[in-house]
């Protein structure tokens, strides 16, 4: 049950439930990790179209990468397979679980 607050109150401020100083140490850290690549994986020409690959697939159904690479792309499950397995890449796993370097791969290895 929520007790009712008094309009007169006084806020509880964020920083009560959550310590400040290590979000800031966070998000330094992130920013400091984020490099610009001086070649990129995709070259600009192609850049459209990855962008609408990797938008299928991250809104395929399917469960695993397999299923839903196929009915993203599709290019038949037992080909996705082969193309999975010859590039070590987990047939089993979701699209958040890839790697820039896999997504790359996978866009060039996959027939268009």
């Amino acid at each position: 049950m929520r007790r009712a607050v008094a309009a007169d109150s006084p806020r509880i401020s964020r920083s009560t439930f959550c310590e400040r100083r290590h979000q800031d140490k966070l998000s330094t850290g992130v920013r400091n990790e984020l490099r610009r690549r001086a070649e990129p994986l995709v070259p600009g020409a192609q850049r459209a179209g990855y962008e609408r690959f990797v938008r299928a697939v991250f809104t395929g159904r399917g469960g695993a990468l397999d299923r839903i690479l196929a009915g993203a792309t599709g290019i038949g499950a037992g080909r996705v397979r082969g193309v999975l397995r010859h590039h070590g890449i987990d047939a089993r796993a979701l699209p958040r679980d890839l790697t820039a370097e896999q997504w790359a791969t996978l866009w060039n290895a996959m027939p268009r």
